[in-house]
């Protein structure tokens, strides 16, 4: 592609999978990046140390490899001598030749790679590529003066050609086919300034909304110092007459209150410069992320001179209605002693303000708690109690060992059962196929219409899944054709409507006449496969063998266990058959893991809404503070004349309403009329759902 595209280079890939890296006696699971030859020079890097590869390493017989920066301090100390060094990626002896500089952390934004190999050296460890392997994204920069629409139709045009390519270098026994499901899928060609990101897709709904969640609380906090600013001027106003009658000028006297409010604003400021340089880095390292995060907050220059602006953006909001006040107040009223009795219609606006806010985040908050208790409490399909979920590294691609390996699991004490799955639950992973009824044509926009999982044949009696008809798989079923499937209640719904899927075929493929090529033997409940908040996928599930190619690039072992002994049994059994694995966990802790956006989201609007109550708290009381202090001489004349305590009450508790019960419906109005922007993030709940004596509600 690189000698066809114009418009578009220099043209370079990159893959990444999990490997095992053997270093000593030790087995660990790492993070690598398959890239092709020229991944250093298209993307113009400086390497931290050494040399990247060569163009004539596959030639030669050579497996280079670059180890990532962060990868380097971390297993070799940083150490100069590490070049020329040999480590090994499962059984694969590869000669370390350079260091990738520190700032660069991959193509993908969130996560760095620890090594970065050729992707020829693929060839190396398997003759074909197996059905779960590396994902390979194609990269490029574009030319001088071309824009992205043009680069699309050129990638277009080449597409063909580059499929033609592709089956001639992998030796395609099936060309036609592939030539049909290129055609369906067509290329796709967009900008990452920033590199790709899932974390950017999964969090940029939610951070905007905490973003406009910050905007309400600083709105809360200039509404609460607004207020005490307010309440300060009023008990400074004989202070304030005398200045105006010593010839101060009423500009003086407001700039006088606006630098008051600047000396705590600014120091406010300060310590939030402070949390905020704690918190990002707290905040980076709470996130249960499988691997380690390549994210590193910092504060920059763009983000002072933001918090700046907004600083002075609330010096001018808190001190703005009482510097006019002063700039237009009477001085003879000033003068006088006694005055208004009551609080001013403006300290109840600033109550009532802060109330409507207060109600805006806590409804929005606990809309969002209870949406991590419905996903929490949803019902997956499965049983998940008392299983564990290994993803299992093999340390070459020989998979014998597998089936020895499952023998012995089994022969584990406190363990009841145990099976193998190509395809992980509640990782946001899985492959998905483009399925139609043998005879029938899928078409384009059936594009990956159902979810595959091959497992052994053990693995629904071993999840729990229900079986609603048929049988389930048999290790007999493995190799055979067509090949028997176990479908879900899902499945059965959208390809065979109103019939008895027993027995009918279906085939995979698009834009061409569906084979024969399985078929259904039973029928489960439907079971969720990527996140508890999905949908139940149309999703069949395929028997396959351990000594064949389907865990080439490792499995998800399930074990069923009656107690801990079964895990501690888990974790030697790994590590005497010199497997790799990053962690063993039980599959109530795997969808834990799964739920953290939405547990990152209550925890921050549970913070929320507790400032936003507590400073609504302050507000309310420093109304009422300086109520009561200006209207004691009122309450001791009503008591002398025969007033009870419960009338003065009664008197505080009607000040009280009058900036209350407006602030409430003011909230409720709009939060209401704002719950559409929150709808995409709730499972489960609506923003405006109702009360009900049998169900718990937030309004």
């Amino acid at each position: 592609m690189n000698e066809r595209a114009k418009l578009i280079g220099p043209v370079f890939s990159s893959g990444e999978s999990d490997f095992l890296y053997q270093s000593g006696d030790r087995n660990l699971q790492i993070f690598a990046a398959l890239v092709s030859p020229n991944f250093v020079h298209a993307l113009g890097l400086r390497l931290a140390l050494g040399a990247p590869f060569l163009e004539d390493d596959d030639r030669a017989g050579r497996y280079p490899a670059l180890l990532g920066y962060n990868f380097w301090q971390r297993e070799f100390g940083g150490r100069v001598d590490v070049l020329g060094k040999t480590i090994r990626l499962r059984d694969l002896p590869f000669t370390i030749t350079g260091v990738m500089p520190q700032s660069f952390h991959g193509m993908d934004a969130d996560v760095a790679p620890d090594l970065y190999v050729p992707g020829w050296s693929i060839r190396r460890w398997v003759k074909r590529l197996p059905t779960f392997g590396p994902d390979v994204h194609i990269y490029g920069r574009l030319a001088p003066g071309a824009t992205i629409d043009a680069a699309r139709a050129e990638v277009a045009a080449l597409y063909p050609g580059l499929t033609e390519t592709e089956i001639a270098l992998t030796g395609d026994n099936d060309p036609e086919r592939t030539r049909q499901n290129a055609r369906a899928r067509r290329p796709w060609l967009e900008a990452i300034p920033g590199g790709r990101s899932a974390l950017r897709g999964q969090f940029s709904l939610a951070l905007g909304i905490l973003m406009g969640a910050v905007g309400l609380l600083l709105l809360m906090v200039c509404a609460n110092a607004g207020g005490l600013v307010l309440a300060r001027s009023e008990a400074r106003r004989q202070e304030i007459a005398v200045r105006l009658s010593l010839g101060a000028t009423r500009a003086q006297i407001a700039a006088l209150v606006i630098r008051e409010s600047l000396i705590l604003a600014v120091a406010g400021f300060a310590i939030a410069l402070v949390i905020a340089r704690w918190g990002a880095g707290w905040f980076i390292h709470v996130l249960p992320a499988r691997r380690e995060l390549a994210i590193h907050p910092a504060l920059d220059w763009r983000l002072f001179l933001f918090a700046s602006m907004m600083c002075a953006a609330a010096v001018l909001l808190m001190s703005a209605v009482p510097a006019l006040r002063l700039m237009r107040g009477d001085l003879a009223l000033l003068l006088a002693r006694g005055g208004r009795l009551r609080p001013t219609r403006t300290a109840h606006a600033f109550v009532a303000i802060q109330v409507m806010l207060a109600m805006v985040l806590t409804a929005g908050g606990l809309a969002l708690v209870r949406t991590l208790d419905k996903l929490r409490a949803a019902d997956p399909g499965f049983k998940r109690e008392r299983m564990v979920v290994v993803e299992v590294l093999p340390p070459s691609c020989q998979n014998p060992h597998l089936a020895e390996l499952m023998g012995e699991v089994l022969r584990l004490p406190g363990v009841e059962d145990a099976s193998l799955a190509s395809g992980p639950l509640m990782r946001g992973l899985g492959l998905k196929n483009t399925v139609a009824r043998a005879g029938e044509r899928a078409t384009s926009g059936d594009l990956l219409n159902a979810s595959i999982n091959t497992v052994t044949a053990n693995h629904l009696a071993n999840m729990g899944m229900r079986l609603l008809s048929g049988r389930s798989l048999i290790a007999a079923d493995a190799g055979v054709k067509p090949a028997p499937a176990v479908v879900t209640a899902s499945f059965a719904r959208k390809f065979f409507p109103g019939l008895d899927p027993i027995g009918k075929r279906f085939g995979n493929g698009v834009n061409r006449v569906a084979a024969p090529d399985s078929e259904v033997v039973g029928v489960v409940a439907d079971t969720k496969y990527r996140s508890m908040r999905e949908e139940a996928p149309p999703t069949y599930f395929q028997a396959v063998d351990l000594k064949g190619d389907a865990f080439l690039y490792g499995g998800f072992l399930h074990v069923r266990i009656r107690d801990n002994q079964g895990v501690n049994g888990i974790r030697g059994l790994l590590t005497r058959r010199g497997l790799g694995y990053a962690r063993v966990a039980t599959l109530d802790q795997e969808i834990e893991t799964s739920l953290w956006r939405e547990r990152v989201l209550a925890l921050i609007a549970a913070v929320f809404a507790t400032l936003a109550a507590l400073l609504s708290a302050v507000g309310l009381y420093g109304m009422l503070a300086q109520s009561i202090r200006r209207r004691r001489r009122e309450f001791g004349i009503r008591m002398a004349i025969g007033a009870s305590a419960l009338r003065i009450s009664r008197l505080v508790a009607i000040d009280v309403s009058i900036a209350v019960i407006p602030g409430m419906i003011a909230g409720l109005v709009a939060y209401l009329a704002a719950s559409r922007i929150l709808a995409p993030l709730l499972y489960g709940t609506r923003p405006n759902e109702k009360c009900s004596s049998r169900r718990r509600c937030f309004i």
